[in-house]
């Protein structure tokens, strides 16, 4: 289980912190920025997250954020990252997949890109995806992942976890895998992502504070109109300076 989009701690460490403490292991950057078309890069805030978890030992996820994003997080990362859902851009060009540069940094930096399957193709895609990044950077760094849940229904042929057997029989024969490389694509690659995160994580906690939200008393909190009218709920809803209230049944 794990977060998608750093907007959901919205700007607070301490939540952050409890994401992971409630086994959260790993947290994606964003969640639509690589759709929109705005590229500009890891915000002072987002550095900050990602030393935050670098520190915990939660993984960073760069599934779903713009390009230059990736490169900044790569550059400034102390654990491996990981791509929980993404493909190969050279072979989908949509801006959610990861570019060859980007791939050649993984490899450097020893981090997992997990393959990503959608609707509107077949197991062969798939097939064809896993080859290109096994080629590129090698059976160390990649990896399945299905986000089943974020589509209508999987790629023909790969419809649901169910059909994971005749993926892996396709994958081995394509490519001549060994078992050990197709226990990598299954599922040891995380492990050793997450085991080193971990490890980086044990040093950083002796040396790195935790950081506090030196914003709290000026950010604004954000409660539905009717929060006021039972604060045995919603304590914190009082009317006060700060506070912003909505009407949640408007768009």
């Amino acid at each position: 289980m794990g977060v998608e989009g750093l907007h959901q701690i919205d700007l607070s460490f301490g939540v952050l912190r409890l994401y992971y403490e409630l086994d959260n292991p790993f947290t994606t950057v964003a969640s639509t920025v690589a759709a929109s078309g705005k590229d500009k890069g890891l915000s002072r805030v987002g550095e900050q997250c990602i030393a935050e978890m670098n520190r915990l030992g939660m993984l960073v996820d760069l599934s779903h954020v713009s390009h230059k994003t990736m490169v900044d997080v790569l550059e400034i990362t102390k654990a491996p990252v990981i791509f929980t859902h993404s493909s190969a851009y050279s072979l989908t060009n949509h801006e959610r997949n990861v570019r060859d540069d980007i791939l050649d940094m993984v490899k450097k930096n020893d981090e997992f890109v997990s393959h990503s399957d959608h609707s509107d193709i077949s197991i062969n895609d798939v097939v064809d995806h896993v080859i290109y990044i096994v080629k590129r950077i090698g059976w160390n760094h990649v990896g399945l992942c299905g986000d089943f849940d974020g589509m209508e229904k999987g790629p023909f042929g790969l419809e649901n976890t169910s059909k994971y057997p005749y993926l892996v029989k396709k994958v081995s024969d394509v490519t001549g895998a060994s078992e050990n490389d197709i226990a990598k694509f299954m599922g040891l690659n995380v492990l050793c992502v997450w085991k080193e995160c971990e490890k980086v994580a044990k040093v950083l906690k002796k040396v790195c504070p935790q950081p506090i939200d030196i914003n709290w008393n000026e950010r604004k909190w954000v409660f539905p109109k009717y929060a006021k009218d039972i604060l045995n709920m919603y304590s914190g809803a009082k009317d006060q300076e700060n506070n912003v209230y909505t009407d949640i049944t408007k768009p």
